[in-house]
């Protein structure tokens, strides 16, 4: 967010868009992928939302905050086990 602000003045919109795809049923799936598709693909969500909103609250900005998930959490993969479950999470209001 620094950043952000550092190069246009001040934060009024974020949007999260980054997810990783890592294939695998989830029957076989392993701690590790699950682990590192968890730590981007929520987690990042997480951190970028709570920094955001921390920083518009703290200057009085009424801006917005966009979270962006794949269409798998709506259709489903059957080899995209760890991935098709954080979107619907992600999209939960």
């Amino acid at each position: 967010m620094a950043y952000a602000v550092e190069q246009f003045g001040t934060l009024d919109i974020m949007v999260n868009n980054a997810g990783i795809g890592l294939t695998g049923e989830l029957a076989s799936l392993s701690d590790e992928t699950w682990n590192k598709v968890i730590s981007i693909n929520l987690s990042g969500v997480f951190y970028g939302v709570r920094s955001a909103a921390a920083y518009m609250k703290a200057h009085n900005i009424k801006g917005s905050i966009i979270n962006i998930a794949s269409i798998l959490g709506q259709v489903g993969f059957r080899t995209a086990g760890a991935y098709i479950l954080l979107p619907r999470v992600v999209l939960i209001n």
